[in-house]
């Protein structure tokens, strides 16, 4: 059981120990985002139905930690890229001028 209701207020389970389903769930989330930030899809949706399907987390906290799960897979692509080259012009991969122009001011 993954979660329980103590006086009216559901509880979700705790870290520890952790189940079978908790170590599988973990390893196919990784892969489904580490795929969806490869693809430049951000597997938002993906990774809420995973949350919800194999961690019993409901629909808020699972929106929350998808979108935690894709900004620290934006941040990783950022900082892989971030001192590469282009390969046939001689600019960063990164083009910083749009980066500041999508700022806005």
């Amino acid at each position: 059981m993954t979660s329980s209701c103590e006086s009216g207020l559901c509880v979700h389970k705790d870290l520890f120990p952790l189940t079978e389903w908790d170590i599988i769930g973990t390893v196919v989330l990784f892969f489904v985002a580490a795929l969806a930030n490869a693809s430049g899809i951000g597997g938002g949706a993906l990774n809420v139905l995973l949350l919800i399907s194999t961690f019993m987390f409901q629909a808020h906290f699972a929106v929350a930690l998808s979108q935690a799960i894709n900004l620290g897979g934006s941040f990783m692509t950022m900082c892989l890229k971030c001192n590469k080259r282009h390969p046939s012009l001689d600019r960063p991969l990164i083009d910083f001028r749009m980066v500041l122009a999508l700022q806005g001011p």
